[in-house]
């Protein structure tokens, strides 16, 4: 279980519950979600996420990770969160 302020994230379950609301997420948009809140404060370039969350067989272009961030920080932004930063021209972290 890691809990962030009003974001539960349900490390058995998979799920993410924000605000005592579960909010859907794909597999590979939670996955996201789970490396970057376990190693919050840690920065991670799109090549670390996308080598964490897609197998070798993948494929996915390291492009598709800017648009699951793009998806997740709207999902956050219903709650008026935004845990997911950018750092630019690095990469993304957990705040």
């Amino acid at each position: 279980m890691f809990i962030d302020g009003d974001i539960l994230i349900d490390l058995e379950a998979k799920k993410v519950i924000i605000q005592g609301d579960e909010v859907s997420f794909t597999r590979t948009q939670y996955r996201i979600c789970e490396l970057l809140a376990l190693h919050k404060g840690k920065i991670f370039s799109k090549e670390d996420i996308y080598e964490s969350v897609y197998s070798l067989e993948s494929d996915s272009q390291i492009s598709t990770i800017i648009e699951h961030i793009r998806v997740i920080r709207k999902k956050y932004a219903q709650f008026n969160l935004a845990p997911i930063n950018t750092v630019w021209g690095v990469g993304y972290i957990w705040k």
